[in-house]
């Protein structure tokens, strides 16, 4: 699975990474992410990139994960 993960507050991306690792370890098996600061940024990326799944911020400066989804 390779996951991309979207949040404009730091220590809410180091939470998330951690949750992604606890759920890994737990179910031993491998997760592949890639993070990102905005949305603008994750949605240049996954034009060449295909994730399978996205965690995205609901409320972000600029661009929203909820706009960002859409």
């Amino acid at each position: 699975m390779y996951i991309a993960v979207c949040d404009d507050q730091a220590q809410e991306l180091e939470n998330l990474i951690d949750l992604l690792h606890i759920w890994q370890e737990e179910h031993n098996t491998t997760l592949r992410y890639k993070t990102f600061r905005n949305a603008t940024e994750l949605l240049n990326t996954a034009e060449k990139e295909h994730f399978t799944l996205y965690l995205l911020d609901v409320m972000m400066p600029g661009m929203d994960g909820m706009a960002a989804a859409r």
